[in-house]
């Protein structure tokens, strides 16, 4: 969970931490503007900076090759959508354990259909035309301003993770960078985020608080006590400001917290 207090005559605070809220995975990133991503090459250091468990772990253990080929994979795990298609659309397949293409120039393509996905990452490597791991480099993308290339060699596939406190993630692709090897994802991590509160002064007697869009499904609460909460829902409406929701309140005399809870 994340909170945010201010009281009238006093400093704002932006984003001091509070109790957490009951979500699929309370997580805080540690990362910076939206867009841009933190990265990284160790499962368990990713592990350690979304603060997953293992419950959020998909090993693709249920998939079996498929003739013809799977197209899309949709998957609901955990409560987190997300489907694994590939460019050409035509070109996925699955093997026990981990999905790759058939073609050297294909790419597989996971679309977050959920609105909140806030870390991903998987381990990911390249197989030879017979499913066998291979030798060479992956490229790997989140959305367009994460590209991150990542060296791989026979039973030793690297890990390639991203997480953010930005704008929620939407797409995570992967493809061979070495002429006839084709690309594999496996040990594939989705993970849910609570959204960043902002608060700041607006006017003298107002505060405006903010959170990244487009981040749904959360209402924003207030209380005037952390030690004995009592949380009521923000009844001022949100608004739409760029890249973020945004809500004006008064300031009070005693201080209060706010909140984010997902509905």
């Amino acid at each position: 969970m994340n909170t945010a207090a201010c009281r009238k005559g006093y400093a704002c605070n932006p984003g001091g931490r509070g109790l957490g809220a009951v979500l699929l995975l309370s997580w805080l990133s540690l990362a910076g503007s939206a867009g841009a991503a933190s990265f990284n090459s160790t499962e368990s250091d990713f592990l350690n900076n979304v603060g997953a468990s293992q419950s959020f772990l998909n090993e693709f253990s249920d998939l079996v090759e498929e003739n013809p080929y799977a197209h899309p994979m949709r998957y609901a795990f955990n409560g987190l959508a997300y489907e694994i298609t590939s460019t050409p659309v035509f070109l996925i397949y699955s093997r026990t354990g981990f999905v790759s293409t058939a073609s050297s120039g294909a790419e597989i393509v996971v679309n977050f259909t959920g609105t909140n996905i806030h870390a991903a990452g998987g381990l990911v490597f390249l197989t030879d035309a017979f499913g066998a791991p291979t030798n060479g480099d992956v490229r790997v993308v989140l959305d367009t301003a994460n590209t991150n290339t990542v060296p791989t060699t026979i039973g030793q596939p690297a890990f390639a993770g991203f997480f953010t406190s930005g704008i929620p993630f939407t797409r995570f692709e992967i493809s061979s960078q070495t002429p006839g090897a084709y690309p594999a994802l496996d040990r594939f991590w989705v993970a849910e985020g609570v959204p960043v509160l902002t608060i700041a002064p607006s006017g003298p007697n107002a505060v405006t608080i903010r959170w990244p869009a487009p981040a749904t499904g959360y209402v924003l609460q207030f209380s005037v006590s952390l030690s004995n909460p009592t949380w009521s829902d923000v009844l001022a409406a949100k608004l739409p400001d760029g890249y973020f929701w945004q809500v004006t309140v008064p300031t009070q005399d005693s201080a209060t917290s706010y909140r984010l809870v997902r509905r």
